[in-house]
């Protein structure tokens, strides 16, 4: 019951955060012909995913682009002149994730070692009562 619940839970988790990135996303095709229209301000790459922030002059949101090839996008965007900047941004799921796997490891061991116990105590008694 508790695996289930756990599972539950990551599942949720991980569709709460895909649905925010589609939200924020651009397609390949707008996101090209922004770029030859000149209204990309700049691109932020993060280091440690797959996608970049894009923001625009015209005062619209900062939407994420999901790219394949860095080396095709770069050549792309300094042939405009676009400001091209690099940040190492934390992936939170990737913590929660982690201290959720430890906790749970944690309490198997937990409930493991206190079956053990408990078998113990109940073979203990029953050989000292012979």
């Amino acid at each position: 019951m508790k695996e289930k619940i756990l599972i539950l839970l990551y599942i949720l988790m991980m569709l709460s955060c895909n649905r925010e990135t589609e939200e924020n996303s651009i397609l390949k095709e707008d996101f090209f012909n922004k770029i030859e229209n000149n209204e990309v301000k700049s691109v932020t790459f993060f280091s440690n995913s797959d996608y970049a922030e894009v923001s625009f002059y015209n005062n619209n949101p900062n939407l994420k682009y999901t790219y394949y090839d860095i080396k095709i996008l770069r050549k792309k965007l300094n042939n405009h002149k676009i400001n091209i900047n690099y940040e190492e941004k934390e992936k939170t799921n990737q913590h929660i994730f982690s201290w959720i796997v430890s906790l749970v490891f944690l309490l198997v061991i937990f409930v493991f070692i206190t079956v053990i116990v408990v078998l113990g105590i109940k073979h203990f008694k029953k050989t000292s009562k012979n």
